[in-house]
């Protein structure tokens, strides 16, 4: 699929999920829920926020450094960007962004480095997974079709996150092996395809080195845990903004249910997709409508300013450009 045919996918998607979520939408309501919320539990959401980017980088590090060592400087400043570029561009392009700036930045091969964040997100999803898994067996949830439909996500995704790891593993075990037969398949496209294809999937090989490493594997699955929870912290900070009694366990659930569905493909900063989810989450806890929209839109709201902003200062500070970024992918 083309990069213009997958944005245009990614925006029609957001485009369905506004719209559900502005459907139902009681505009007096909700205004009187924003204006009745206390900002100031914005404060520690915000530093939160800051501190899982940190974290971000520094669990990035345990996978690229096999590769080659980088300074936490540039972990941090190819995060920030990468992150700030999926809040602008469609169809979640900017998970490119990232491994493409570490490039620029640190000199790392881009498809090794991302080969390192296609792991990182193997690890961010089994957490996640986890985390959905342990409040649906803690928490007696109502049964509704919308949790139904989540729990056949969520049995998706796992299936997908199983065959990612089982091909990585062999990519690591019998790397000659596998090699040969990925470019087998490759075999269907034209040559120029094949080369590059070829060429990428030997880099990308390179970018696993850090699964052999099993010490390194239970700190970046501690690592990871301490991200989503730090996370789910941050979000419960906006639950109390607008003075919903929640249990922990439901600022867990809609962080999981909202980040796995997020890894579709969306519109910029996966607005609509974003809010809908958040809200169709918070009903599992009868939480009034107006109440979780307003949470659905300050939650989305902060993360996507304060992401964009400091991704766009380490994007200045680093004299880069997302354009000259791109330009980099065609040159893996």
């Amino acid at each position: 699929m083309s990069k213009k045919l997958l944005a245009a996918f990614g925006i029609a998607v957001s485009a369905l999920f506004l719209y559900l979520f502005l459907k139902d939408v009681h505009w007096g309501e909700l205004g009187t829920a924003l204006r009745q919320a206390n900002y100031l539990w914005l404060i520690p959401n915000i530093i939160l926020i800051f501190l899982t980017m940190l974290l971000r980088a520094w669990r990035w590090g345990y996978l690229v450094n096999p590769v080659k060592k980088c300074s936490f400087h540039g972990l941090y400043a190819a995060t920030m960007i990468g992150f700030m570029a999926s809040n602008i561009l469609p169809a979640r392009l900017g998970e490119l962004v990232r491994p493409l700036s570490l490039g620029k930045i640190e000199g790392v091969s881009r498809s090794a480095a991302l080969a390192t964040t296609a792991v990182e997100r193997v690890f961010d999803l089994v957490t996640l997974l986890a985390l959905f898994t342990a409040v649906i067996f803690y928490k007696n949830l109502p049964e509704t079709p919308i949790l139904a439909q989540i729990e056949k996500a969520g049995w998706a995704f796992l299936i997908v996150t199983i065959v990612s790891v089982v091909i990585w593993i062999m990519l690591k075990v019998k790397t000659d092996l596998t090699l040969r037969a990925l470019n087998k398949v490759l075999r269907i496209f034209p040559e120029r395809i094949q080369e590059t294809g070829s060429d990428i999937l030997v880099k990308f090989a390179s970018g696993l080195q850090v699964l052999s490493d099993v010490k390194a594997i239970l700190i970046i699955g501690g690592q990871s845990a301490l991200i989503w929870v730090l996370l789910a912290v941050s979000n419960y900070s906006v639950f109390l903004a607008f003075g919903l009694p929640l249990p922990l366990d439901a600022s867990f659930l809609v962080l999981a249910i909202v980040s796995v569905g997020i890894m579709l493909p969306s519109g910029p900063g996966f607005i609509g997709l974003y809010q809908y989810l958040t809200v169709i989450s918070l009903d599992l806890y009868d939480v009034p409508r107006a109440a979780a929209e307003g949470v659905g839109i300050i939650m989305w709201a902060t993360q996507y300013f304060v992401i964009t902003f400091a991704g766009l200062y380490h994007l200045k500070k680093e004299h880069l450009s997302l354009k000259k970024v791109e330009e980099e992918e065609n040159n893996p």
